[in-house]
């Protein structure tokens, strides 16, 4: 770092700001690093995107978008950014996600600055739809550069582990968990719950189990019907909740199996939610039954965040956030799934909640958002003091 800079200077370069549980991560990081200690620019590939206002409205972040139309709009857009670093002339050029990454480190080798990548998947991140992402992925660019990227930041052991195990350097990576903002997913009065309860079509004296996630077959919906299933006539004033959104054909497929296995009547489709802490606080039971590629489940801190006792499968850090204050059930184990939710209902709404209690707690110590930038902080500033420690023994 040049002896005149009193701040280290750190991009993070990104697709969107829409949502998602990466970039409300990023946001949250970038909101609460020290502004006395880092100037900080966030750009976008692409503009707009909800978290994206947010951004632009927090107090000391530089928000910019290269203002890419699409995907092969790429003659302008290779040289927006090259202007951008010259005039920002970070120290750290920090990526997040595929084709950003990849991006970061030749930025990063042109204009002199540490390279720093954000890896938050176990499998690569690729749709289906997305021609230049699978490009990528078949050339296997990443891991043909992780070998010069001076850190990577994973937020899951399991993360970890999974990248290890596919060449990248353990020596070069720093796990750091999610920062779960707890002021903002905390415990509501019972009143505010009654709006979100009548349009989900749920009486007072129903117990919720929800399911909040994207629908698609690795998100476990189907283990999550056959179990409702299987307390059909135990508990039939139990009702249970879909939060998330999806492809139109899988989620047809699923309500079609609802209707086959006799629980139509008591499973809510919700469709995706704006407002998340109303949603894990109007539910009795929280779930993440992942059956593969999970790294930190946000939905299981959050929701834990608000107090909520959670059954997950043991997926990804998911075993490792509840800690002793939730459930672990196998994988696509209905049946197991089932008895975790019995054991739950049977308690009573006061052990419920002082299970919760604990719940939060756990995230407030391990999970918070002080405790990343804290991480964060030191991981970064490491980083330049290394860097500034190697130029001057040069």
């Amino acid at each position: 770092m040049d002896s005149i800079d009193t701040k280290i200077r750190i991009l993070f370069l990104t697709r969107t700001l829409g949502i998602g549980g990466r970039e409300r991560q990023l946001v949250t990081l970038v909101k609460g690093l020290d502004k006395t200690r880092f100037d900080v620019t966030v750009v976008t590939f692409y503009d707009g995107g909800e978290f994206g206002d947010e951004l632009k409205q927090a107090p000391g972040v530089q928000a910019l978008s290269l203002c890419k139309k699409g995907r092969w709009d790429l003659g302008a857009f290779a040289l927006r950014l090259p202007a951008v670093m010259r005039k920002v002339r970070p120290h750290i050029v920090h990526g997040y996600g595929m084709v950003a990454n990849e991006l970061s480190w030749l930025m990063g080798r042109l204009y002199r600055a540490r390279v720093v990548w954000g890896m938050r998947t176990l499998a690569p991140e690729i749709s289906t739809q997305d021609r230049l992402l699978r490009i990528l992925n078949k050339l296997r660019l990443g891991e043909r550069l992780f070998s010069r990227v001076d850190l990577i930041i994973v937020n899951s052991q399991a993360g970890f582990r999974s990248l290890v195990s596919r060449g990248y350097p353990g020596q070069r990576m720093s796990v750091i968990p999610n920062g779960i903002d707890t002021d903002y997913f905390s415990p509501i009065e019972e009143f505010e719950k009654e709006a979100i309860h009548k349009r989900w079509g749920v009486s007072s004296d129903c117990l919720v189990v929800g399911l909040i996630a994207r629908i698609n077959p690795n998100k476990g919906h189907q283990t999550f019907l056959r179990a409702a299933a299987l307390l059909r006539d135990l508990y039939p004033t139990v009702r249970y909740v879909c939060v998330g959104s999806g492809p139109d054909a899988y989620i047809t497929e699923q309500q079609a199996l609802s209707q086959e296995l006799g629980i139509a009547d008591r499973v809510v489709w919700a469709g995706w939610e704006q407002d998340m802490p109303l949603v894990y606080n109007s539910i009795n039971i929280a779930n993440t039954i992942s059956e593969e590629r999970e790294g930190f489940p946000n939905a299981v801190a959050e929701a834990m965040a608000c107090g909520i006792p959670c059954v997950v499968t043991d997926v990804g850090d998911a075993a490792f956030i509840v800690g002793d204050t939730g459930t672990v059930v196998p994988v696509k184990d209905p049946a197991s799934l089932a008895r975790a939710w019995e054991r739950l209902l049977m308690i009573s709404a006061d052990e419920r909640r002082a299970m919760g209690v604990l719940a939060r707690q756990r995230i407030q110590t391990q999970f918070s958002v002080p405790t990343l930038i804290e991480r964060m902080t030191g991981a970064l500033e490491t980083l330049v003091a290394s860097s500034s420690q190697k130029q001057g023994d040069a």
